[in-house]
């Protein structure tokens, strides 16, 4: 079975929403598994879903199937914030067929630079590059 692996907290982990849990995703919360993937980066209640329900399938091996715990464990890991926890987000649902390598590839970018647009918008010398940033200090 295709997934997504990841090490925490020195066990591995193996994330994989089947079709039962896309369903029980779309009737919980009113939403088709792909616009929930895009959604939950935004809500600890929806992400803590999404890893609990992703670390449940039948078979599974994982030390913990609870969502609150993994999310705990990922932030343990170095996972922050909107643009990391989306990054998780992705990469379950590219596991779980919701959607493409290279749409999910390009959907990281657009977050990654629209927090990046909020961030120069906010202090312009914590800019994306140095050299951003000495030039927006300047002015």
């Amino acid at each position: 079975m295709r997934t997504y692996d990841r090490m925490l907290n020195n066990e591995l982990y193996h994330f994989r929403l089947t079709v039962g849990a896309q369903k029980a995703l779309e009737k919980k919360f009113g939403e088709q598994a792909n616009q929930f993937v895009f959604t939950c980066a935004d809500s600890v209640e929806k992400m803590t879903y999404l890893l609990g329900a992703a670390a449940s399938y039948q078979g599974n091996e994982n030390p913990t199937t609870n969502g609150d715990e993994i999310y705990d464990l990922l932030v343990d890991d170095g996972v922050a914030g909107q643009d990391g926890f989306f990054g998780v987000a992705i990469e379950i649902a590219v596991a779980s067929g919701i959607m493409s390598e290279k749409f999910a590839g390009k959907s990281l970018a657009a977050v990654e630079k629209m927090m990046q647009e909020v961030i120069d918008d906010i202090d312009p010398t914590l800019a994306a590059t140095p050299e951003e940033a000495t030039e927006a200090a300047e002015t």
